[in-house]
């Protein structure tokens, strides 16, 4: 359970938290407080001995077998939103014209072209529907973690012998059992370029205990064939589950952020399913204990008004922030609920001196800011060939991961196109820090604990927002990645009322001035091949970037109407690209 701070200090962390600032809209109406836990690895496990996984002859059946994020709602109250926002569209199929964006993709595109690419994940080893999708690079592996399998490739993608492997056999839990409501789900993972390791986290929902773990694997090398130590903790006591978990971490080897930060959302939950909304946290494990496999307290900040915390990724080892940051949309309670009615504003934490260094030393340091967007509302479901809103676009939360480098940051979200179809609203921001943020860090510690002074969106970006857009161009569940040098990659889901559910990217130049548009249509990864039946899509594509380049995954609906996944690397090679 929680540990609390001390009452004074804990006064100071809140009202350092909730000062309005020059320039900021409403106040998310959060109360987030900080305590403590403790973790220990529960066992080594050398992947190289675990068996391959095959898949079964048929997805998984199970009253849980393809439950979407939670919310709150049922699925019958959710499939009501999503209806109401459908019937906004502004005219039928056959009224509309082939929207730009869609045919742009047949064009010669001014995003470069593939460098790489190569099948990843599919249903020979998962039947979990839909797929997610993690990923992470090296300067020699590629690691792919989809809900219930992983897969390691060499950067010419050729799959590593004995792969792809049972993420359950590698977390120690019991095989999926989707009728029970016990399952391994929400693969998030990096790799860290300065620990050289490779990390994987995931859920362990068991219902049937009302209960649910999160479960973290550290590679023991740079080698993600070997050995790797495993983590579980349970979240908060026995009637709480965790959902949708999202991952960062910054520098290591750095008191101030050496960490592994996991957020995730708080539902209430039973045997018989997950309940209402608590909250949403955020935890702060120490990359220095979990890369030596040692036991640690860490501090966590919980009670978040606002859900789905999205913690920063620092993939580039020269960078060394002082704090690490953590993005956020309203969503949930928020918009008449869900945004049915429209949400605005992107909120911005910043944690700082995060991690635990005892009981008398200066706790962390929490500050916010709430800055103005365009409006985003509930998106519907993605068309599909002579099928409308047939495809799962969830909501307006921030879904992919957030990449940082050098002060900036990139997030979007799934929103309504303004004609009945789902586009991306995308934005790049940057932060600003103070010296020392509230002054309760003195000694040893001045200046461990900034706060933000400033932070500005510096681009708003969309891709098919637009009232032309609606059945015919579709673009859902985008993460934007930038490379060494500030250009930015984006990988996103596609379909439209004549293209299958695929994968696509596309890329920007940091030079290009800020525009309300995407620079061109992009280009396709892997082109949907049948329609998919089973609504449920992937909830997030993945980025990693290896050092010199931007790879990037992603479903699409293969032959057989079920899924497999694509990675891809690409990159500017030429100063005459634009």
């Amino acid at each position: 359970m929680k540990s609390r701070l001390t009452l004074c200090l804990l006064i100071a962390l809140l009202f350092s938290a909730v000062i309005p600032v020059a320039g900021q809209t409403a106040m998310p109406n959060s109360k987030p407080q900080p305590a403590t836990a403790s973790m220990e690895p529960t066992r080594d496990v050398n992947v190289e001995a675990l068996p391959m996984k095959i898949a079964p002859s048929a997805p998984p059946t199970g009253r849980f077998a393809h439950l979407r994020p939670q919310n709150g709602l049922t699925d019958a109250q959710f499939a009501v939103l999503k209806q109401t926002v459908a019937q906004r569209r502004t005219a039928s199929p056959s009224a509309q014209a082939l929207h730009p964006s869609e045919s742009a993709l047949s064009l010669a595109p001014d995003t470069p072209a593939l460098q790489t690419n190569f099948d990843g994940i599919n249903s020979n080893c998962s039947f979990v529907i839909p797929s997610d999708m993690a990923l992470a690079a090296s300067g020699s592996w590629v690691v792919q973690t989809v809900n219930d399998c992983f897969a390691v490739y060499n950067k010419s993608g050729a799959l590593q012998a004995g792969f792809p492997k049972d993420l359950n056999s590698l977390f120690g839990v019991p095989p999926n059992d989707f009728t029970a409501g016990q399952f391994v789900t929400d693969p998030r993972s990096f790799y860290d370029p300065v620990g050289n390791r490779f990390v994987i986290v995931a859920l362990w929902e068991d219902l049937p205990n009302s209960r649910g773990l999160v479960e973290v694997a550290v590679s023991k090398t740079a080698d993600p064939r070997g050995l790797w130590t495993i983590w579980a903790r349970q979240i908060e006591g026995t009637g709480y589950c965790p959902d949708f978990p999202t991952v960062g971490h910054n520098r290591y080897g750095d008191k101030f952020v050496g960490v592994v930060a996991i957020g995730f959302n708080v539902f209430s939950c039973s045997p018989s399913g997950f309940g209402s909304f608590v909250e949403s946290e955020v935890r702060f494990l120490p990359k220095v204990q979990l890369y030596k496999g040692q036991p640690f307290t860490y501090w966590y900040w919980y009670g978040f008004y606002d859900d789905t915390l999205q913690p920063a990724n620092v993939d580039d080892k020269s960078d060394a922030a002082r704090a690490i940051y953590v993005l956020q949309t309203h969503n949930i309670n928020s918009g008449g609920g869900q945004c049915l009615n429209g949400c605005s504003d992107l909120i911005l934490w910043a944690f700082s001196n995060v991690i635990y260094q005892g009981p008398s030393a200066p706790g962390p340091e929490l500050s916010l800011r709430v800055l103005p967007t365009s409006t985003y509302s509930l998106p519907p479901n993605a068309s599909q060939p002579s099928t409308i809103n047939t495809i799962d676009t969830n909501d307006v939360r921030i879904s992919g991961r957030v990449a940082y480098s050098q002060g900036r940051m990139w997030a979007t979200v799934n929103t309504d196109n303004g004609g009945g179809g789902p586009g991306i609203l995308a934005w790049e921001l940057h932060a600003d820090l103070n010296d020392n943020g509230d002054g309760h860090c003195t000694g040893a510690f001045l200046n461990a604990c900034p706060d933000l002074s400033g932070a500005t969106i510096d681009r708003e970006m969309n891709y098919d927002v637009s009232p032309s857009g609606g059945y015919y161009s579709n673009a859902y569940f985008g993460t934007i990645h930038p490379d060494g040098g500030g250009n930015i990659t984006m990988v996103f889901n596609f379909s439209g009322y004549t293209t299958y559910a695929g994968t696509n990217f596309l890329s920007q130049r940091v030079t290009l001035a800020p525009q309300a548009t995407f620079h061109d249509g992009g280009s396709t990864l892997r082109n949907g091949l049948a329609a998919y039946p089973y609504g449920r899509w992937g909830d997030y594509t993945g980025t990693a970037w290896d050092g010199t380049n931007v790879w990037f995954s992603g479903m699409y609906a293969n032959s057989s109407g079920s899924w497999n996944t694509g990675i891809g690397k690409t990159g500017y090679t030429s100063a005459t690209q634009p």
